[in-house]
């Protein structure tokens, strides 16, 4: 990876899986604010080649091609040393400062290499599935940092004497991508078989069981009984085939299927969010859900499940865009409410969108990271 300029902190990150998903997006953002800066320089060591990979190298963000053992697995534990032996030894010459896991997965890794190489650790938490259980399994306690993207997150893991002094929540940066003509024009294409449809209600990400799509389903169904007839639910994401079954069950009931576009992984979010009337996220866990701010960014109502990370977006608001429980049937009784009352709704959105643009800009992500890490 090259020596650094004098003067200049290292930060390198673990991010061993490359394909699409929310924490590549969400590491992606942090090292796009990083390279913006002088006095500090990033690089990613990383299990395969992949569209992260990808990004990265546009940015002039070194990536490092390495074996990275699961911890998990036991016949890959046994041969977790050499391997993080041989690991820090390609990384001495460049000096780290700090060795980051962008996932908890990662975390024996991040520490085991610093160890080696006498630099500081950290891991960042995106997910829910954190628990303090997990957390000691995967030996977060080793660490400098311990730093959930939530305060729900963060909270769960205070009351354990190991984690709490560690833990510090580091809220992601999020920015949306200026909209392409091309994916526009895509977009419109793969729509055009929904003629009837004005107004989108969008979901993005994976279809699977953790996320839930068959709720927003259930959500347009409840909807449209109560009138609406320009309604139409849009499903941008990749479908985990082992839950398409429950999803064209649910499409079969609603009786809606010339409303319900599912178009797989479309990579146009600026389009998308252009498109959208309103953002549905039924997710059962999320870690902080991007897609939240996204569409807030974007100026686009959101309403959600009571998942991880809704009440820093949401604060005082979160009765008038989170359902009370997780099911279909609690959130369309959220968005109803807030249809009814326009006014009120919209000056709560105000209030929302300045609180996310503040709080998740990537001015604020940064300063916040210098904070932490001594930068």
């Amino acid at each position: 990876m090259g020596r650094r300029p004098a003067g200049q902190m290292n930060l390198v990150f673990i991010q061993k899986s490359t394909g699409r998903g929310g924490a590549k997006n969400s590491l992606s953002e942090s090292l796009r604010a990083i390279s913006t800066q002088a006095d500090m320089r990033a690089s990613c060591l990383v299990g395969e080649p992949g569209p992260f990979v990808t990004r990265c190298r546009d940015r002039e963000i070194p990536c490092t091609e390495t074996s990275l053992p699961e911890w998990r697995k036991f016949i890959q534990r046994l041969q977790f040393p050499t391997a993080m032996r041989r690991v820090a030894a390609g990384l001495q010459p460049s000096a780290p400062d700090w060795i980051i896991s962008n996932e908890m997965w990662w975390a024996p890794h991040a520490a085991a290499i610093a160890s080696q190489l006498g630099c500081r650790s950290a891991v960042i938490l995106r997910d829910g599935i954190a628990t303090v259980k997990k957390s000691l399994q995967y030996r977060l306690q080793d660490h400098d940092l311990i730093l959930p993207v939530s305060s729900t997150i963060a909270d769960a893991l205070r009351p354990h004497p190991l984690l709490s002094p560690k833990v510090h929540v580091l809220f992601n940066s999020v920015s949306v991508p200026p909209t392409d003509a091309d994916d526009v024009a895509e977009l419109a294409k793969k729509l055009s078989p929904y003629p009837s449809v004005r107004r989108w209600l969008l979901v993005v990400g994976k279809l699977g069981a953790r996320k839930n799509q068959a709720a927003a389903v259930e959500v347009l169904r409840a909807l449209s009984d109560e009138g609406p007839d320009d309604l139409g639910l849009l499903l941008a994401g990749d479908i985990d085939p082992d839950y398409r079954p429950e999803m064209d069950a649910a499409i079969a009931r609603s009786g809606l299927a010339d409303r319900i576009a599912m178009i797989g992984n479309f990579d146009g979010l600026g389009a998308l969010l252009d498109l959208a009337d309103t953002i549905l996220l039924p997710s059962f866990r999320e870690g902080l859900p991007r897609s939240l701010v996204e569409a807030i960014t974007a100026g686009k109502p959101a309403f959600s499940f009571p998942c991880e990370g809704v009440a820093d977006i949401y604060g005082k608001h979160s009765d008038l865009f989170v359902s009370r429980e997780n099911t279909a049937s609690a959130m369309h009784a959220t968005i109803s409410a807030a249809w009814a009352d326009p006014s009120r709704t919209a000056a709560a959105f105000s209030e929302v969108r300045s609180h996310v643009l503040e709080t998740f800009s990537p001015q604020a992500h940064l300063a916040r990271l210098r904070t932490l890490i001594g930068a």
